[in-house]
């Protein structure tokens, strides 16, 4: 570094009088520092020097601000390089969108919290920079959620709100809906939330988990037997799996339905939240639907006679059922709630279409993005053995019947020509 280089970097960091260092220095040879944060805020203030062509190339809102005569009144340069004072942006924010802007991605953090996305989506909104810091911003919703709390979830949904992204406001709406069992009323008491969301976001979310809550209850239901005719489970037969599997559905169904109030909570609080559900049922899921291929000793057939296409496409199972039909219903359409449209109050709306899958454009998954594979547990890799221990038992009967027969027949005909 030349002695030129070392003059300006030591002029810039010795014309802040902020307290423990708070110069960035995104372009060494940037010709405006960014005074970002209000002296009085409880958010320390920062100074980042960047690069104004950058900002300029990046944002119509920068390109209107620093304009060249704006800049050339002013006398800018990498040299001397001017101040601007932005009191009402937040500081760590405005630092993530700086370094995106001028390349140094490997500087922002890939995981960031949904508060740091929904601060970064207001500037985006702000400046006009959509463009400029869209793979950014895609990169942050795509993220996998394992172990984020509902309330990252509820600023993520705000961020894309923001942004007006349709696929994540979808998405993240269905991942709170799942995975909150308190009060949404508690969400809307934080500041930042309740001056971006819009109030009935709230009241709907309210309304969609009980509804899905219920939906999920009633589906168990149909599986325990209580209701023969209802139940899915409901064949000819009266066989020991049938009677095992009936059993367990009823003993999930009354420990969902446990009104008991935990120690620590109010009666109103639920014990359980609905992703807790659906891990619980995933095993249920599985063996459910290799029950209906599966074979019966008691009938000494299928239980469901239906062919392995018949058996793909079948939708009455909890395996088919779960979570694809709850989130496609339940999660909540960004385009909808801003127009206030919500006639398909529980099916999807006219604007699902437009988001189909294309190679551009996936349709992604809640539940991808919560860590969960709904697939094929060892209970479907099963399904052929135990369709082959059917046919092996069906065979042996078969024969028994056909030697019984045999010597009967002889017997008989021995009989006879005595």
């Amino acid at each position: 570094m030349d002695d030129k280089t070392n003059y300006i970097t030591e002029d810039y960091r010795e014309s802040s009088d902020i307290e423990e260092n708070p110069n960035r220095v995104i372009s060494a040879t940037g010709d405006i520092i960014l005074v970002v944060g209000a002296p009085d805020s409880e958010d320390q203030q920062l100074r980042l020097r960047v690069q104004s062509a950058i900002l300029r190339e990046a944002s119509t809102v920068f390109r209107a601000m620093l304009s060249p005569p704006w800049i050339e009144s002013k006398g800018i340069s990498a040299e001397n390089p001017k101040e601007i004072h932005l009191p009402e942006d937040d500081p760590e924010a405005m630092e993530t969108v700086c370094l995106a802007l001028h390349f140094l991605n490997n500087d922002v953090d890939p995981e960031t919290s949904g508060l740091m996305m929904l601060h970064v989506a207001i500037l985006i909104d702000k400046y006009d920079l959509m463009n400029a810091m869209h793979f950014v911003i895609t990169t942050w919703f795509q993220q996998p959620k394992q172990h984020r709390t509902p309330e990252d979830a509820m600023y993520r949904i705000a961020a894309a709100w923001v942004l007006q992204n349709e696929d994540f406001f979808a998405i993240n709406t269905w991942i709170v809906m799942v995975t909150h069992h308190s009060s949404y009323a508690d969400f809307a008491t934080l500041k930042l939330l309740k001056d971006t969301l819009p109030p009935r976001l709230f009241v709907l979310l309210t309304e969609r988990t009980a509804y899905l809550r219920s939906r999920i209850l009633d589906a168990i239901f149909k599986e325990t037997g209580y209701k023969k005719a209802d139940t899915r489970l409901s064949t000819d037969c009266n066989c020991t799996w049938k009677r095992s599997l009936q059993d367990r559905f009823r003993k999930i169904w009354h420990s969902f339905n446990d009104e008991s109030p935990r120690p620590e909570d109010s009666w109103t609080t639920p014990h359980f939240s609905i992703l807790e559900m659906i891990e619980r049922l995933k095993p249920l899921a599985d063996e459910q639907r290799a029950f209906r291929s599966g074979w019966c000793v008691d009938k000494q057939a299928r239980h469901v006679e239906n062919t392995p296409i018949e058996l793909g496409l079948d939708t009455s199972t909890i395996y088919q059922r779960l979570p694809g039909w709850t989130e496609n219903e339940t999660s909540l359409c960004l385009w909808c709630v801003r127009d206030e449209d919500l006639s398909d109050r529980f099916s999807p709306c006219i604007h699902w279409d437009g988001r189909s899958d294309d190679d551009d454009h996936p349709r992604l998954s809640a539940m991808n993005l919560l860590g969960i594979r709904w697939g094929r547990s060892w209970m479907v890799f099963l399904m052929p053995i135990m369709a082959m221990i059917g046919l092996m038992r069906s065979m042996t009967v078969a024969e028994a019947v056909r030697r019984e027969a045999g010597r009967s027949f002889g017997r008989w005909r021995n009989e006879g020509s005595r």
